[in-house]
């Protein structure tokens, strides 16, 4: 017959590194939500600048050519890519050049989001297209 004492000097060997690695990972789920967290915190109030260019242009000799079929087919995608109302992704603002091409590119887009593409000059300055930026709803 065994002792009660017996028993209680045999114990698992493995459950103390079991509960080590469980509270590791534990710590690693933690300090990666924690990270998350901050990241969302941090950029919350950031603008960010999406810079596209023409869509394919009509292959004629015109300083100033309209979209090609395929262009048209190009602007109409980037309306659908970008032309989400509501939610953290929507634009605030578009700026065009003076080109049919650019504001053609733009023209679905701008439809589908009620907005009005701002037509910024050649001549502009770096500095002063940064701040038609800030004065969208995003800031600098």
């Amino acid at each position: 017959m065994k002792s009660g004492r017996a028993s209680l000097q045999h114990r698992p060997f493995l459950i103390p590194l079991w509960l080590t690695a469980i509270a590791g990972l534990a710590a690693v789920a933690v300090f990666g939500l924690a990270l998350i967290a901050a990241w969302t915190w941090f950029t919350a109030n950031s603008t960010t600048v999406i810079v596209i260019r023409h869509a394919e242009k009509e292959t004629v000799s015109a300083p100033d050519p309209a979209l090609s079929a395929a262009g048209e087919a190009r602007a109409a995608q980037l309306a659908r890519m970008f032309g989400d109302i509501k939610g953290a992704g929507r634009l605030d603002a578009i700026y065009v050049s003076a080109t049919i091409r650019s504001r053609s590119t733009a023209a679905p887009l701008a439809a589908r989001l009620n907005l009005v593409p701002i037509e910024a000059p050649p001549t502009m300055p770096r500095d002063s297209r940064a701040e038609c930026c800030a004065r969208t709803a995003g800031g600098a």
